[in-house]
């Protein structure tokens, strides 16, 4: 039985070009702040300008030399930074002083006092100088300079604004970040049902960017300012959200936890799961797992019953679990009733899931059951939940060192290389849901030293001499390298694997760098600068794509048509991530900000206005749901364009442009078909 996609009826190629832009705007890849054709003085040159004495136009991370030249960019730290460092480690040595002083003698603590008399004046009148220069207040500094990045359309610090303990619905939603698309809609719902302009929301004031005691307090203080000035009632984040954690999962201690579906049924649940989420999480090894499967099932053809751990029966009904769901997504025929998820998810929960099987040590069953159970949750449509297990998996990974390099010479190449495709499909998975509920990661990729995914497909793996003879030439491979551009990487499941992992580790970057509580310390000047960078990376990414897998060019590749939405949709989504903070009427906000800086904040939030237009591009003129579920990430697809969508009724509602309505439509005629 096959589960084979159906063609689109659509003519449109979906796999288009991801954002079209006039000819006379500059490739998004190259945007840099303050970098638009308008001469300004910069504050500063890197040094590699001054030393080739070619003028330097300051853009972040790096200038256009050495953009185009391919070459470290560095910017020495002006003379005021440079005191600012000593004096912040005069203080931090004063301290430490205090502190060992009560650890020696007599002598040398008199010693240490003294010394402390003669320079804590000194350090404190310099620091109070350095306050007075660096103040706010200071006339002749641009705009975007003087005032913090909470300007930007993300506003806030994340803040809990309701009681999340007060009811089954809202524990069950629990705390939202504001880098997730259900945070988005529940602020548009907000203005809408108060009847508010949403390109206005949030106009001020704003306190200054800066780490000191006083510039958080000015900006808690700009922050309750803007609360009492907006006076409506708050709407409840769990009327908002579009996942069904409210929903309950009740377990069916009736079932019998040894029962086995037909084989033909167990087939088709396999291969739906195989066939969708196996290579974007590569939880369970294809090649044992398949093969413990055929003995099981041709012991009990013979009247028998093949031995297997009771964990491995638990991952076996997860796996029936998803596939059941999926089967139920795109309708399949044979799909009848009776072989529902809930069945399987019973058994799996009395196989694997007791009690002492989760007080019990960390083994690798237990990191694929719990990572499966989150897959299951997610394809269900309940977030939270998932994010949970996803989370409990990962603590399990690290206490059995997935993360780190392996060097164990007891462990064949290609168990290592098993071991490392586990390891990557956890943390593309638990990234995928961190970013979606909007929380932090569990996983610091500092961390990590287990090297990127081989570019092997699955059926060589079994091949030692061939994995023994590419591990030798990627093994240095990892995370924390930049992609090359222009691969000549073969496609196939481990560079697939490779490039969501890499895609992954900037979405992160994202979340960390423009929507953690950090971020608002920075000044919208650094901000724009953070975005710049963020996005020269996402376009190296796309740069680095193999053939097969690179979604903006036309190919004869069939056997790559989910891999390549998959990855298309996870580029757009990260696109209006890193965009998104521009959304805003910025004009507005910030005083006195630089014609520059303006037209930067305008061009951002044209692209992403823009990538919201390339995922609506990618549906279909007349959705069908089954061809969205068959060619697209099934596991989380609803979720896409409801974030799209958040990104298409502001400039409605300002606009009115006729493409803008139409794609608002597409969107929202397929949020109404998905199903959960």
């Amino acid at each position: 039985m096959s589960f084979t996609a159906s063609p689109a009826t659509d003519p449109k190629r979906p796999l288009r070009r991801l954002l079209a832009r006039p000819s006379n705007e500059p490739p998004p890849s190259t945007l840099q702040p303050y970098d638009t054709g308008i001469t300004s003085r910069i504050s500063r040159a890197c040094s590699a300008c001054q030393v080739h004495k070619v003028r330097c136009n300051g853009g972040q991370p790096r200038c256009r030399n050495c953009l185009a030249k391919h070459r470290q960019c560095i910017y020495k730290p002006s003379r005021r930074n440079h005191l600012k460092t000593v004096i912040e480690y005069n203080q931090e040595m004063v301290v430490l002083l205090k502190e060992l002083a009560d650890s020696v003698t007599e002598e040398k603590k008199q010693q240490i006092e003294d010394l402390i008399r003669r320079v804590v004046d000194d350090v404190s009148e310099a620091a109070s100088s350095l306050r007075k220069r660096d103040s706010p207040d200071l006339q002749g500094r641009d705009g975007e300079d003087m005032v913090s990045a909470d300007v930007g359309s993300s506003e806030e610090l994340d803040i809990v604004d309701e009681n999340l303990l007060r009811d089954k619905d809202s524990r069950a939603a629990g705390f939202v970040g504001k880098s997730s698309e259900m945070q988005w809609i529940r602020r548009l719902r907000q203005d809408a049902e108060h009847h508010r302009a949403i390109p206005l929301r949030g106009s001020g004031p704003y306190g200054p960017p800066g780490t000191d005691t006083e510039s958080s307090s000015r900006r808690l203080e700009a922050l309750r300012q803007r609360q009492r000035s907006n006076s409506n009632t708050r709407v409840p984040l769990s009327s908002s959200t579009f996942y069904v954690d409210d929903q309950g999962l009740e377990v069916d201690y009736t079932v019998h936890p040894f029962e086995l579906p037909p084989m033909h049924v167990a087939q088709g649940l396999i291969k739906g799961y195989m066939d969708t989420v196996q290579d974007s999480f590569p939880i369970l090894s294809r090649s044992s797992f398949m093969e413990t499967v055929h003995e099981l099932y041709a012991s009990v053809e013979h009247g028998a019953f093949h031995s297997v751990p009771d964990k491995w029966l638990a991952v076996l009904n997860l796996v029936f679990a998803i596939g059941a769901q999926y089967s139920y997504l795109v309708e399949e025929s044979w799909h009848i009733r009776g072989f529902n998820h809930l069945t399987y998810v019973s058994r799996a929960h009395i196989l694997g899931l007791s009690t002492p099987d989760l007080v019990s040590h960390p083994d690798l069953m237990q990191v694929q059951i719990t990572a499966l159970l989150a897959l299951y949750f997610l394809t269900t449509g309940r977030a939270n939940r998932a994010w949970v297990y996803i989370g409990i998996s990962v603590r399990y990974a690290h206490a059995l060192g997935l993360h780190v390099r392996n060097e164990d010479r007891g462990t064949t190449v290609s168990q290592k290389e098993n071991l490392v495709r586990i390891w990557w499909g956890l943390y593309t998975l638990e990234g995928n849901l961190s970013t979606t509920v909007g929380r932090p990661s569990f996983v610091i990729e500092d961390f990590c030293s287990a090297p990127l995914p081989l570019p092997l497909a699955m059926e060589r793996m079994s091949d030692e001499t061939l994995v023994s003879s590419m591990y030798a030439q990627y093994q240095g491979c990892t995370i924390h390298q930049s992609p090359t551009v222009a691969t000549s990487e073969p496609s196939n499941a481990g560079s697939y694997l490779k490039s969501r992992a890499r895609m992954g580790a900037i979405t992160q970057q994202v979340v960390t760098g423009l929507y953690s509580a950090r971020a608002i310390e920075m000044s919208w000047k650094q901000m724009q600068q953070k975005i710049s960078g963020l996005h020269e990376q996402l376009e190296t990414w796309l740069a680095s794509l193999p053939s097969g897998l690179d979604f903006t060019q036309p190919t004869a590749y069939t056997t790559f048509q989910r891999e390549r939405l998959v990855l298309n949709v996870h580029y757009i989504e990260t696109k209006i991530l890193i965009t998104r903070p521009c959304m805003c009427r910025l004009d507005d906000r910030i005083k006195n900000q630089t014609e520059a800086s303006d037209r930067f904040n305008k061009d951002t939030a044209k692209i992403c206005v823009r990538a919201a237009e390339a995922m609506a591009d990618l549906l279909p003129a007349s959705v069908d749901v089954t061809y969205l579920y068959r060619t697209g990430p099934c596991y989380n697809y609803c979720c896409y364009p409801l974030s799209a969508l958040t990104h298409f009724l502001p400039p409605c509602s300002s606009i009115g442009d006729a493409t803008t309505y139409e794609n608002s439509s597409k969107f929202i005629t397929a949020v109404h078909v998905f199903r959960l």
